[in-house]
């Protein structure tokens, strides 16, 4: 049993990634033969954020559908939630107008604002990938720059700042669709049956860092799916 004074870190003997995990005191043994080999793309992408070099998958091994597909599912809920807001306060707007009431009825304001979260959240980073590679969505998005770029729409903004910025950030979502055109659509993916393919004897040298820390070097383990 640790003692109170027990650190994570006490028992490791290489240069961490980030804070210290609990991978990081298994032996190489262990994460070679007894884990990495049965574990599915998306679980070897997470391990490769807190493993040492010598003990990633490469990810020249991974194949790069289920890289694009792990980045949708982190980017997906994100922008989801925002888009199930705007189409929520779209939804009850029309709702109300149909009903010849005011009550409750969110202002243009409203909607602006939110359209302008979705597509700023849409053009950051890598996120863009989600438009690439799911086709409902890119279809989505398109639809709703459609209806709000229309000069009788823009025109509903009161404020005038806010329907110039409304302008930039269609405009420049836009030119990033354009710039990545839609592609094969990417799904999730069962993992299947796996093997190891290929297992290096070097990943772990007993070598003495001038920080008194051990040197892993790069390994080459990997799996493929049959």
């Amino acid at each position: 049993m640790p003692s109170a004074s027990y650190r994570l870190s006490d028992s490791i003997f290489h240069q961490c990634v980030g804070d210290p995990t609990y991978f990081d005191i298994l032996p190489v043994d262990v994460l070679r033969d007894a884990l990495i080999p049965f574990l599915g793309w998306e679980d070897r992408i997470h391990l490769n954020m807190l493993t040492p070099p010598g003990d990633r998958t490469p990810p020249k091994k991974i194949p790069k559908d289920r890289v694009v597909a792990h980045q949708m599912k982190m980017i997906a809920p994100l922008i989801g939630d925002k888009l199930r807001k705007l189409e929520n306060l779209h939804a009850r707007r029309i709702k109300s107008i149909n009903n010849g009431s005011a009550y409750q009825r969110p202002p243009i304001y409203e909607l602006a604002n939110a359209l302008m979260d979705v597509l700023r959240s849409l053009i950051k980073g890598h996120n863009i990938l989600l438009s690439q590679h799911s086709a409902d969505f890119r279809d989505t998005v398109e639809r709703k720059i459609a209806f709000f770029a229309s000069p009788a729409e823009l025109k509903r903004i009161p404020r005038i700042a806010q329907r110039e910025a409304m302008k930039a950030v269609i405009n420049e979502t836009l030119e990033k669709l354009a710039k990545h055109p839609l592609k094969n659509t990417v799904m999730s993916q069962r993992w299947l049956k796996a093997r190891v393919t290929q297992n290096e004897t070097d990943i772990f040298h007993h070598e003495i860092s001038s920080a008194g820390s051990f040197i892993r070097r790069q390994g080459d383990i990997y799996s493929t799916i049959e």
